[in-house]
């Protein structure tokens, strides 16, 4: 059982690789993710970020890096994520930036990051995928240095092979969420009254960081050759190139980067050949290709945000990839300005109207038929029974936000089997109810798979807490979320849920929350105040904890005593008194059925003395028929008239 107060808490090929040059300068780059610096002044917690921010390379990372406002101290790695993070802040935004392993690229390793970023910061809501790409220059005037916006990604690389020069694309375009294209929209209108923030923001880039020169200038010719020209095999540069062959393009009034919005080619081949790049470039019109798009919107539906760096022919060279991969991230930084002001404008009662579909979907997929069935099958406590809980000093302790700090809420109920601790957290849930709201969850060990297994409670705990708190579906509204309910059945995993619980509880604020857990054997919640019930066994301990072991109570036992009265009538006397001693004695503080009583009591060896003497009044002819039904389990009967009665035994049946 749980109860809460919780306030907020806390594209290339390897020979196309970009070459470490100059080492002093690359190296220098790198050290400063690692390095204290003087504004990581702040360490916030997992659900805190966002913006989950990926750069398949190492210096569209470092243009990333660059473009914060702030900078976070590093978080300690989830078990199973191997990616590495840089954290820090963009205006209003609490960002995430990874990238992949070194000579990593590619979609699959793309999808990879994405997973174990989506899993790692559950409350991410925005997903970039920013950095380079080869140009397809063609029905648009894309030029180096440009930026080129998703509308749609396509693989174009995935599809059926049906004879030697015949390849059908299967590929189906992917769409950014709704939210990154309306921010997409608002910027682009912007931009047409405007001019774009991306030259000053390379300038604060400049200012901030002398030493990335290369990011934030041009110094390298733009040249676009035709596509029947190709680059000399013996020659490292395009110095001896053909100048007669350049593609005559109209001057620009400025060498200001140009934004483009549309189709971005995704696969996992590096296209370096200008007639292979025109006939893909008009097949998907496509204005750029790259190597991770595909692995990482398919999941996530990210918006791919790609700056040129070459035109994906035979004369691609490097001399423009750390100018592009600084474009890339400053237009990517006032897009999330833009991002901001829109979800300050947008009321809450719209977003859950454009989404309501989908978290009714969700919210759905969460209940299952069993998910109280376990609590339904425990009878209640009879009479007065269990009572005495209400005023024992550990649960008013734990009920106590002023003792929180001596048991963080916890309060662990132990007992051997069949003691009654069910019964007893059934009826705690049942008093508690009444003042507070109160979820639940009863383990069944006999039960379908669900009812036994953590994914069930928190499926079950989950879907309560946001019935019962209906603002708190927010945590819902995130785009991998969106993509499950595509699919059906769907499914889900045990982190998930968890990390969608934790952020839950945390937006609370000062609301009080209880959760009742029946027979938990685990739970790592340090954020609630929470009641538990197990058998002694498997040991467990909770540091900082209350404790109480249920036998060892004596208001325990005469819970027990007033059952075993109701249960079974021994009559009175002396006799009585003993019988029922030594059923208690027998029962070691276990609630039994009343069959079992009887066992015990045929089991009691009379003496001759007993025998012979029969207290009409103490015990009658219906008690007796009574004990030979209950005890024998209906195999045997009595017959005949009250004053004369046979027993009668089945003694075999077929």
């Amino acid at each position: 059982m749980a109860s809460t107060r919780s306030g907020n808490r806390r594209l290339y090929d390897d020979d196309e690789r970009p070459a470490p040059h100059p080492p002093k300068r690359s190296k220098r780059i790198l050290e400063s993710e690692s390095e204290k610096d003087p504004q990581q002044n702040k360490k916030l917690a997992y659900n805190d970020y966002t913006v989950g921010w990926v750069a398949a390379l190492h210096i569209e990372r470092a243009a990333a890096f660059a473009i914060l406002d702030e900078i976070y101290e590093n978080l300690p790695k989830k078990p199973g994520d191997t990616n590495n993070y840089t954290f820090g802040r963009i205006g209003d935004h609490n960002t995430v930036i990874a990238s992949l392993p070194d000579d990593g690229y590619g979609t699959i390793n793309a999808a990879t990051v994405a997973s174990n970023m989506h899993r790692t910061f559950p409350s991410l809501e925005v997903f970039l995928m920013v950095g380079i790409a080869g140009g397809a220059p063609g029905s648009a005037d894309v030029r180096l240095g440009d930026v080129v916006v998703s509308r749609k990604l396509v693989q174009y690389d995935l599809g059926n092979a049906l004879g030697e020069d015949c390849f059908q694309i299967t590929a189906i375009p992917y769409r950014p969420s709704q939210e990154l294209r309306n921010a997409v929209s608002a910027l682009r209108s912007r931009h047409e009254r405007e001019l774009s923030r991306i030259p000053d923001l390379l300038c604060q880039m400049a200012e901030k960081n002398p030493h990335m020169g290369e990011y934030t200038s041009r110094d390298s010719e733009d040249l676009l050759f035709e596509s029947t020209y190709e680059h000399p095999e013996s020659e490292p540069t395009c110095n001896k190139c053909d100048r007669s062959r350049l593609v005559q393009r109209t001057q620009r009034p400025n060498n200001h980067p140009v934004i483009h919005y549309g189709v971005v080619a995704s696969g996992d081949q590096v296209i370096k050949y200008a007639k292979k790049r025109d006939e893909l470039a008009q097949q998907f019109n496509a204005l750029c290709f790259e190597m991770e798009g595909a692995g990482f919107i398919e999941s996530l539906q990210c918006l791919v945000i790609r700056s040129i760096c070459d035109y994906a022919d035979s004369h691609k060279n490097k001399q423009w990839q750390r100018y592009a991969a600084a474009t890339a991230a400053a237009y990517t930084k006032e897009l999330l300005g833009v991002l901001a002001a829109l979800k300050a404008q947008e009321p809450q009662s719209v977003i859950w109207e454009q989404h309501k579909e989908k978290i009714d979907v969700l919210m759905n997929s969460l209940c299952f038929e069993t998910i109280i069935a376990r609590e339904l099958s425990i009878k209640p406590a009879y009479g007065k029974t269990c009572t005495w809980i209400l005023h024992h000093p550990d649960y008013s302790a734990w009920l106590d936000p002023d003792r929180y700090p001596q048991n963080h809420g916890f309060l662990w109920i132990r007992g051997k089997p069949a003691v009654g601790k069910s019964t007893l957290m059934k009826f705690i849930y049942s008093k508690l109810k009444k003042d507070y709201n109160v979820i639940s969850f009863f383990f069944n060990a006999r039960g379908d798979d669900l009812g036994k297994s953590i994914e069930g409670m928190f499926r079950s705990l989950l879907f309560q807490l946001l019935r019962e708190f209906s603002d708190l579906r927010q945590v819902l509204v995130q785009p991998h979320l969106f993509l499950k309910t595509s699919r059906k059945p769907i499914n889900w995993d045990i982190d998930t849920l968890q990390d969608l619980f934790l952020v839950a509880v945390e937006k609370l604020g000062r609301r009080q929350l209880i959760c009742v857990v029946d027979a938990l054997d685990e739970c790592n919640e340090d954020e609630l105040f929470t009641c538990l019930s197990s058998r002694h066994y498997p040991s467990i301990t909770i540091k900082a904890s209350l404790a109480l072991t249920l036998e060892d109570q004596r208001d325990h036992d005469k819970d027990l005593e007033e059952y075993t009265d109701h249960k079974l009538d021994v009559g009175k006397g002396q006799q009585a008194l003993e019988i029922r001693r030594d059923l208690l004695e027998k029962a070691s503080g276990i609630f039994m059925p009343e069959e079992y009583y009887y066992a015990m009591i045929s089991g009691l060896d009379p003496d001759e003395k007993s025998l012979d003497v029969w207290d009409r009044e103490q015990i009658t002819i219906e008690h007796m028929k009574r004990f030979v039904s209950s005890s024998s389990k209906g195999l045997a009967e009595v017959v005949g008239p009250l004053s004369f009665g046979t027993v009668q035994f089945i003694h075999e049946s077929l």
